[in-house]
């Protein structure tokens, strides 16, 4: 027996557990991980951010590096002589903002949807190195950033808006599921 007058924690269909109220009615498990649309857009946007930002710093530090190495200092034998760099100094902070705005996208959005946003900072510096640095990006760099992009913006718009089971058993049903195997 419970000390909450007899009504013990239920599970759902999927094997999960959700709490019974005081007045022992159940809450579905949907019901309690549907996250507002804001959230998700919230998130979205702190990733998107954070991906400028840890792309531009990868932009910054390698131009800190470039002048650094043009004024003869040798960084690959131990040189500290980028320390004085404000483009390596831009960069680090450029990376630390970036963190942290990445940090708080995973507070509003579940990872299905932060995680893929990452691979944007590596197109973001590809093509600010383009720019900046003034490499050039070949036919096979540009076709890869397309795929990237293209890739995000499938996975981001397939995503399941939330997380149906939190049970191993729980998952192996839903991937058995002829409807979960849809295209």
């Amino acid at each position: 027996m419970s000390s909450n007058g007899g009504n013990d924690t239920s599970t759902n269909i999927t094997g999960a557990g959700a709490e019974t109220g005081s007045g022992g009615t159940g809450t579905s498990l949907d019901a309690m991980n549907v996250q507002p649309g804001w959230q998700s857009a919230v998130g979205i946007s702190l990733a998107l951010l954070s991906n400028a930002f840890i792309g531009a710093s990868v932009v910054f530090r390698k131009r800190g590096l470039l002048d650094v190495e043009a004024a003869g200092h040798d960084v690959a034998a131990g040189s500290t002589a980028y320390l004085r760099s404000v483009y390596w100094w831009a960069g680090m902070i450029l990376l630390a903002i970036g963190e942290l705005s990445n940090f708080g996208a995973y507070a509003f959005s579940p990872a299905i949807l932060v995680t893929p946003l990452g691979t944007l900072s590596v197109v973001i510096s590809t093509v600010m190195s383009n720019y900046v640095l003034k490499e050039r990006l070949n036919f096979l760099g540009k076709t890869g950033c397309g795929l990237c992009i293209l890739g995000v913006i499938m996975i981001v718009t397939h995503a399941p808006t939330s997380q149906l089971t939190d049970t191993i058993p729980g998952f192996m049903y839903n991937v058995f599921q002829p409807g979960k195997l849809t295209l």
